[in-house]
Parts: structure tokens; C-alpha cells; sequence
């Protein structure tokens, strides 16, 4: 694994960059099952969803060179999960982050802080007053990482249909500084 700091360009991903995008979350899916997390596969996400979000301008990619490093979704809509948890205040403005991955070949290079700072950042200037995400209660690495960078746990729901638990963070927003 690459431990060296990598800095990349955050841009909004295009139709053109889906193919490369499709790749990337094939070996991400990989990296996590060879890590034995369950979380995404050949059903999610999908192209379907990764076109929806590319569509509506709510997906962003760290290009390195001329290389996508990593991706994340940003947007108010909340999953399924989040629908049927009651952990979030309905009348607060939420930016909620889908889908953050990182290419295997550049995880444990800043890529994934450098995504979570931009998406903080992103927050701010829309003056949503936090940032919010799932996980899979399984995937320590991702929930560690969440923690290290001053998310609080908030809640979880178990889906019995998938023997799946959720795990919900949250990270409350400091405005600007005047």
C-alpha cells in the first residue's frame, strides 16, 4: 500500500468518466471482499446509480494525472437507511456523503482526507450544519477513519433481509470563521 501523501484534483465527474469510474469501484469491491467487507458488490453500486449521480452533478472525482484516485457522491438524498432510522433531525440542512472509495493502489495516501476536507468544505460554503454517512457496521477501517476525523456515531439499523447492520456518522459543522 501507498502510505506517501498524494494530492489530487477534485472536479465533477462526466458522462466520459464512467468507464474509469466502473473500474475503479470493481477493484475498491475486490480490496474490500479480500478484506472480508461485504458492503458493495456487483449489485451496488452499480452503473445506474454512479450515471444518476454523474446526471444530477453530485459526483466528484480526485484525478491524479490523468488517473481517477478516488470518488465520493455528495447530495441531500437519504438511503433507505437513513429513512428508517430516527437518529436524524429532519428540519436541520444535511449534506449527506455516499459512496467515498479510493483506488486499492492509492489508499493510505491522504486521498480519502483530502475528499472528506473537500466535502467539509462544501458544507460550509452551503451552510448545511452537517455532514452525514453510513457505513457497515463491519468495515472498522472506514468507521475508524470516520471517527479519526471527528465523526460521532449516531445511531445503526439492522436490516435482517441483508443480516446487515448500518451504522450512521455524523459530523456537525462549524460555520466560516467572520
Amino acid at each position: 500500500m501507498n502510505t506517501d501523501k498524494t494530492t489530487g484534483k477534485i472536479i465533477h465527474a462526466t458522462d466520459s468518466d464512467l468507464s474509469e469510474i466502473m473500474e475503479l469501484i470493481k477493484k475498491v469491491i475486490l480490496s474490500m471482499n479480500e478484506s472480508g467487507i461485504f458492503q458493495w458488490n456487483d449489485a451496488y453500486p452499480n452503473i445506474g446509480v454512479v450515471s444518476k449521480d454523474i446526471k444530477k452533478h453530485e459526483l466528484y472525482i480526485l484525478k491524479i494525472g490523468e488517473s481517477i484516485g478516488g470518488i465520493a457522491t455528495l447530495n441531500e438524498e437519504k438511503s433507505i437507511e437513513f429513512g428508517q432510522s430516527h437518529v436524524f433531525e429532519p428540519t436541520r440542512k444535511e449534506l449527506i456523503l455516499h459512496r467515498l472509495a479510493i483506488h486499492p493502489g492509492y489508499q493510505r495516501s491522504g486521498l480519502a482526507s483530502q475528499l472528506l476536507d473537500y466535502s467539509e468544505n462544501y458544507a460550509i460554503a452551503k451552510d448545511y450544519k452537517s455532514i452525514q454517512l453510513s457505513v457497515l457496521s463491519g468495515n472498522y477501517i472506514a468507521r475508524k477513519f470516520y471517527e479519526k476525523n471527528n465523526f460521532r456515531e449516531i445511531g445503526s439499523t439492522y436490516f435482517s433481509e441483508w443480516d446487515v447492520r448500518m451504522v450512521y456518522y455524523e459530523k456537525v459543522i462549524s460555520s466560516r470563521p467572520q
